[in-house]
């Protein structure tokens, strides 16, 4: 009897022993499940073959420093102890750093070195040809990016999560072909809309400024919405109305990522945009967009477009995005899109390089554009305790009054000191 009472508390003593988990598998000290964890990424990379094509050059891959690891890593398990943080952070960082020797053993690039850094986006990539670097998307999520030296579009790297194992690392080197070829190395790449000319055409400034965008007001205190590329490097702005004229205006904030700012207009908007955030946008839906596209040379009072959406999201399938058929034109970054209600579903933002395009392909893709979701920019609005309002009304209006509409909340925005 004395036996089986030990024997009882001998087990009750093991069931309740820390035990960390690694790929659904319990291992009875963090060693163990570390060394599980490097054997099977170890495994995993050892699969992945040699890519079939190559792109050559260098290419910096920079993983986030283990502390800011172990803040994601905390998320993601909902475990509050020390020594669980810990082992979720190296278990990740084994993971990432499978990742840069995928990029290695791929030979898709002619020379890979890896680094760390506290802000990998920021880390500068001088001297290699490419960075590669991975970013924390949320608490839990991790996201990674490509950018080629010198130019500041970046291009997620997606992943086929139906794959497992090698299969799916072998994905990733795929994706980053794809990537590199829409970057401009090979092919064309979406380009800021504005970045493509930031002065009217033939060489003058309009009031000596030194870009110009439009942006529309969101709210009767007089907020506004804009790209963050329009005014990233003004020393000042002004907004232009259409009936007030000129107005200062304060850059509230911006947010680089999703490539929207929030600005304040020192005026009283006579009218204000309303968001769609329901029922969904449809692939095929027609849409207007409304702006002040090569200020100088077309009307000044305003422009208006009609095309489609061609496709509910951008490229490589990057979700914040809408494709969309209408013409836009530098100057038109920061516009509205609006469905047949006159009501926004999303933000101008950037086309894809028509003359780079064609030199990999001989032709010239017509009206491949790009705008910000509406969904998107309703969370930067909220984030930055803004309010706007939504409609779902489903009266459909004629093109005409869509633009009589947008005439009224939409203006033009001149950048001052402009650093393009």
């Amino acid at each position: 009897m004395t036996r089986i009472c030990i024997l009882m508390m001998v087990l009750v003593l093991a069931g309740c022993a820390r035990t960390f988990k690694y790929d659904n598998v319990s291992y009875p000290s963090r060693e163990l499940a570390l060394a599980a964890a490097r054997t099977d990424t170890d495994r995993k990379v050892a699969g992945v073959q040699v890519a079939d094509e190559k792109v050559g050059g260098s290419i910096l891959v920079v993983i986030p420093t283990n502390d800011i690891i172990q803040q994601h890593g905390v998320v993601t398990t909902g475990n509050p102890s020390q020594e669980s943080k810990g082992y979720v952070a190296d278990v990740l960082e084994i993971g990432f750093l499978g990742m840069a020797d995928v990029v290695k053993r791929g030979q898709v690039f002619d020379h890979v070195d890896v680094g760390r850094s506290p802000d990998p986006e920021g880390e500068t990539a001088g001297g290699y040809d490419y960075k590669l670097w991975l970013l924390g998307k949320s608490q839990s999520e991790w996201q990674w990016y490509l950018s080629k030296s010198g130019d500041s579009y970046r291009a997620p790297i997606t992943q086929d999560k139906g794959l497992a194992g090698s299969a799916r690392l072998a994905s990733f080197n795929n994706s980053l072909l794809k990537s590199v070829a829409l970057m401009g190395k090979e092919a064309g790449k979406p380009s800021r809309v504005d970045k493509e000319s930031s002065h009217p055409p033939g060489g003058g400034t309009r009031g000596n400024s030194s870009g110009l965008g439009t942006a529309f007001f969101i709210n009767s205190a007089g907020f506004a919405v804009s790209n963050a590329h329009v005014v990233d490097r003004c020393n000042s702005v002004k907004a232009v109305l259409p009936e007030a004229g000129t107005a200062s205006t304060v850059i509230v904030a911006t947010d680089q990522e999703n490539d929207l700012a929030l600005l304040r207009i020192n005026a009283k908007p006579g009218a204000f945009a309303q968001l769609r955030l329901g029922p969904t946008v449809r692939q095929g839906e027609q849409i207007i967009i409304y702006g002040y596209p090569l200020a100088g040379a077309l009307a000044s009072k305003g422009n208006l477009s009609i095309g489609v959406v061609s496709a509910l999201a951008g490229l490589l399938d990057d979700s914040r995005k809408l494709q969309i058929s209408a013409p836009v034109q530098p100057g038109n970054s920061g516009g509205p899109v609006l469905d047949q209600q006159g009501n926004v579903i999303g933000v101008v933002d950037s086309k894809l390089n028509a003359l780079a395009a064609a030199k990999l392909t001989g032709d010239i893709p017509q009206n491949v554009n790009f705008a910000i979701k509406a969904g998107v920019l309703a969370g930067f609005l909220e984030a930055n305790g803004v309010a706007f309002g939504t409609d779902t009304a489903k009266r459909q209006l004629n093109a005409a009054d869509i633009g009589d509409k947008a005439k009224a909340f939409t203006f033009m925005v001149q950048c001052y000191g402009h650093g393009y």
